[in-house]
Order: structure tokens, then sequence, then C-alpha cells
């Protein structure tokens, strides 16, 4: 990625906390990213990306689509996830990790290839999970799929989250599609609507 898309990206979350004294949200990720590609990509480029927060630590995971009732039985979930809501070979992933202390943000940048092997279910060894108390101790609650190669990624499908589908890595797995690491400080206090209103007529003034 281009040193202008990053310092327009750290930038526009450095705006964000101008106004927001809340460590950036998946909704507002996907804000953000929008307005940094629409400022630095020429017009007849288009990326394939979702945009993906987790919490800066050893492991990764990262919520994906539900899928419903296409999990009776390995054969279905991977025919499912590889070829029946699989996005393109191009799409990548904007993840954004984070973690807030008193007095700052931290943030690093990914940008993950879909097109790794990781990301295809085909590769997990795939084992139903069960219910280990209450009534529904034995019954089964999900599946879980282990990554059959040299890896501790994980695939997980939870039936309490109607279906949710996770990825879980190891982050020193990922080092090569860092980006970039950054801190905002925070704010002695945060700008208000009207702040940015006054502010934007004396620019005009």
């Amino acid at each position: 990625m281009s040193e202008i898309y990053i310092n327009h990206l750290k930038e526009n979350i450095k705006g964000y906390h101008l106004l927001n004294d809340s460590v950036l949200n998946e909704t507002n990720w996907g804000v953000i990213t929008k307005m940094t590609m629409e400022k630095t990509l020429p017009e007849k480029r288009t990326v394939e990306y979702m945009t993906k927060t987790s919490k800066i630590s050893s492991t990764i995971n990262l919520s994906s689509y539900r899928l419903t009732n296409s999990c009776d039985s390995v054969k279905d979930l991977v025919k499912e996830i590889d070829e029946n809501r699989s996005p393109s070979g191009d799409m990548m992933y904007f993840v954004l990790l984070k973690k807030e202390d008193k007095l700052q943000y931290r943030y690093q940048f990914f940008i993950i290839p879909h097109s790794l092997a990781m990301f295809q279910a085909k590769n997990y060894k795939w084992n139903p999970t069960f219910g280990k108390s209450g009534k529904y101790k034995g019954i089964q609650n999900g599946w879980k799929g282990d990554f059959d190669g040299d890896s501790d990624a994980q695939m997980k499908i939870s039936f309490g989250t109607t279906y949710q589908l996770w990825y879980c890595f190891r982050a020193s797995e990922l080092t090569d599609y860092k980006v970039c690491e950054f801190i905002v400080e925070k704010p002695a206090r945060t700008l208000t609507y009207g702040d940015i209103w006054s502010l934007s007529k004396q620019s005009l003034t």
C-alpha cells in the first residue's frame, strides 16, 4: 500500500478521535477505509475488500458471515464456505487491530489476501464441538476446524450465534501482511459538531 494511502489513513483516524473518545469499531473502520480509498486511489482502479477489526493480542479473531443451516456435515460446510459463499480470489481483508489504554489508542493495519490457504475450509480437519454443561451437555453446538498443515490457524462455527463463522489466526503468522502500526494520543477533550461548524466558518473567511 502506498505511503500516500497510509498517511491519509492515519490522518482520518486522528480526525475521528478529535470527535470520538472510543476506540474504532468495525462500522467506523469501514467508513474510514472507504473515505481513504476515495481520496487516494485512481478513479479507474477498484479494490475488492472487506473491513474487519480485532483486538491486538497473540490471536487475530475475524468474524465472517452466518452459515444458517448449511452445517449438517463437513461436506456441506466446506462446499458452502469454499464454493457457495466464497468471495473472489482477489478479495483482500483490511484488518485493523486495536488496543486502548488510559492515554492513547494503538492500531495495527493489515492487508490479508483471501487467496491464502488458511481461508479455505477444505484445508482444515473438521470436528464437531459439544456442550460441556447444563441441558446442552453432550449436544453438538458447532464445528471446529484445525488447519491441516504448518499453521495454528482455526475455523470455528457456533450454532449458538446462528452459525457464525470465525477465522482464528496466530498474529505471528501474519506479520508479512502488516502495513503499518501507529499510536494516536488521546486529546484533552473531544470536539463537538458545533465546534466543527465554527472552525469551518473561520476557514472560509
